[in-house]
């Protein structure tokens, strides 16, 4: 692994260049949009429960449950 990329908000840095990345991670130009995951939590064992960050406004969440 030479570089460090986020999935979240695209970020990529290099292995030195990484202490220097704030802890949270901003989530993009599509914060808005986003729902972390973070915010997701599993209430049984095929259900999830979302709670909404504030300042969002997700409208889609596509959850892929062969990955």
């Amino acid at each position: 692994l030479q570089d460090w990329r986020c999935l979240w908000c695209r970020a990529t840095v290099h292995t030195q260049c990484r202490p220097n990345l704030p802890l949270a991670c901003p989530l993009g130009p599509a914060r808005v949009s986003v729902v972390p995951p973070t915010a997701l939590h599993s209430i049984q064992d095929e259900a999830w429960e979302c709670v909404r960050p504030q300042a969002s406004s997700p409208l889609l969440v596509f959850v892929n449950s062969k990955s």
